[in-house]
């Protein structure tokens, strides 16, 4: 389980400070050199910042709560079976905006998934096949802009052509799923659509 980011600064104070908490580990960011905001009285700024720029205030406190687990092996000498799950609760605690607050952190999937299970056949002939599933993510802090989950299936033969050739078949995406691989601050990605990957492997 992990838990409480936190990252804070005041009016008056250097507007780059912050801190960092995580269970089980701690990192303070490097505290840039303590100047003034930007303003009448002192025109330093920190790196990156010009000194006539209005003054910053950065306040808010955020929480992640989650489970992760995973398993690998074998069942038996032939078959093999693999998978994970992750579950996390995001909520932004603290923040300048009241209408942040209760929101889910953007690119913090609910609940994902995945399972791959193959067997391996006498004269080296195997199949295997799998699902993933991705929950929904948001792509801002005020949870206005969000792509649905999704769920994938993949398949997969290899068997031998020769006893220093084999062939591989991957069928990706069985049930054409569309869906959003990757989502950002003003676009999304599509995932790829099902297709049927033939590989030949040569060993000498």
């Amino acid at each position: 389980m992990w838990a409480a980011a936190t990252i804070r600064a005041e009016a008056g104070e250097d507007i780059h400070g912050g801190n960092w908490r995580e269970v089980g580990s701690a990192q303070q960011p490097v505290a840039v050199d303590d100047g003034a905001v930007p303003g009448g009285e002192d025109e330093r700024a920190p790196p990156g910042i010009l000194a006539t720029d209005p003054p910053q205030v950065l306040d808010g406190r955020q929480r992640v709560r989650g489970v992760e687990v995973g398993a690998t092996g074998h069942l038996t000498r032939s078959w093999m079976l693999f998978g994970g799950y992750t579950g996390m609760t995001s909520r932004i605690v603290e923040s300048n905006n009241p209408d942040e607050i209760g929101r889910r952190f953007p690119q913090s999937p609910p609940h994902s998934f995945n399972l791959w299970s193959s067997y391996t056949f006498p004269k080296r002939v195997t199949l295997g096949g799998g699902v993933r599933y991705m929950g929904r993510r948001y792509n801002n802090v005020s949870n206005t802009r969000f792509v649905d989950g999704y769920w994938t299936a993949d398949l997969m033969a290899s068997m031998p052509l020769a006893d220093n050739i084999d062939l591989r078949l991957n069928l990706t995406n069985l049930t054409d799923e569309y869906y959003f691989a990757r989502v950002g601050g003003g676009h999304v990605v599509p995932g790829p659509a099902r297709q049927l990957i033939g590989t030949l492997n040569f060993r000498f």
